[in-house]
C-alpha cells in the first residue's frame, strides 16, 4: 500500500527477491482497517455493517428484555465496535463518520422505542448515560493522555512519541496555549491530516479536561469522572 497525500504514479512498484509485492487499496491490520488516503472510510464502513446486524437483534430482543439488558447487549455489539480502535481514526472527517453517527442513533431509538421522524436524540443520550460517538472520541483520547502522562502506558516509548519538545531540527514553533514559552511541532506534521493527530491535539485536548479530573489520583478514577462530565455537557 501506498499511503501518501499527494498523486502518485499509478505504475509504481515495489520488489521484494525480485517479486513484485500486490498493491492494495486497504488492509485490514489488528482489526482496523487503514486505506492509502487515510479517510478511515473502509474501517467505518466495516463498523456500520456490524452495527446495522445489531439493530436487527436488538429489534427482537426489546421485545422481550429489560434496557439495563438492552444497554448491556448494546456495549458488546455496537460500542465495543465504535471504541475500538477509536482513537485512530475517530478524527476522520464529519462526513465519513456521519453513518456511524446516524447508526448509533437508529441502535438508541430502538432501545428506548422512540418515535420516528425528527427528534433530538440528546435527550435519549442523556436518558440512557450514554455517550455520543464524539464524546466516545474525547474519553479515550484523554485516557490515552492520562495513560501517558503518568507512565501508565505497556511501552514507555509511545509515550516519547508525544513529547514534542524533542522534535529534530528545523521545525516549526507555535504558541503554547498552557504556557508562555514556545512548543516545537516538527514540520513533518504540518499536513492537513497530521494537524488532527493526537500528537498535536493531545495539549488541547488535555487542557480542557476540567483540572480536577485531570489530577485523579488513579485511572479508574479519572476515567469515572471524565465520563461523568461528559455525559452533562
Amino acid at each position: 500500500m501506498v499511503i501518501s497525500t499527494r498523486k502518485i504514479s499509478p505504475n509504481i512498484t515495489i520488489k521484494i527477491n525480485n517479486e513484485n509485492l500486490e498493491k492494495c487499496d486497504s488492509y485490514k491490520y489488528l482489526g482496523v482497517y487503514i486505506d492509502k488516503d487515510l479517510t478511515w472510510k473502509p474501517h467505518i464502513d466495516y463498523i456500520s455493517k456490524k452495527i446495522s446486524k445489531a439493530c436487527g437483534a436488538l429489534s427482537k430482543l426489546r421485545h422481550c428484555v429489560g434496557i439495563d439488558t438492552l444497554k448491556t447487549i448494546y456495549y458488546a455489539l455496537v460500542n465495543s465496535y465504535l471504541r475500538y480502535g477509536l482513537i485512530a481514526w475517530g478524527n476522520a472527517s464529519a462526513s465519513v463518520l456521519q453513518s456511524l453517527n446516524v447508526l448509533n442513533n437508529k441502535v438508541l431509538r430502538i432501545i428506548t422505542f422512540a418515535p420516528l421522524g425528527r427528534l433530538d436524540t440528546s435527550i435519549i443520550y442523556d436518558h440512557l448515560q450514554i455517550l455520543t460517538l464524539e464524546k466516545m472520541f474525547l474519553l479515550e483520547t484523554g485516557k490515552f493522555i492520562y495513560k501517558s502522562k503518568n507512565a501508565l502506558l505497556p511501552l514507555q516509548t509511545i509515550a516519547t512519541h508525544f513529547n514534542r519538545n524533542s522534535s529534530r531540527s528545523h521545525d516549526h514553533f507555535t504558541r503554547n496555549r498552557s504556557a508562555n514559552n514556545l512548543s516545537v511541532v516538527p514540520l513533518h506534521l504540518l499536513s492537513y491530516f497530521a494537524q488532527k493527530s493526537i500528537q498535536l491535539k493531545a495539549d488541547e485536548l488535555w487542557l480542557d479536561i476540567p483540572n480536577d479530573i485531570r489530577q485523579s489520583e488513579s485511572y479508574n478514577i479519572f476515567k469515572y469522572l471524565y465520563k461523568k462530565h461528559l455525559i452533562t455537557m
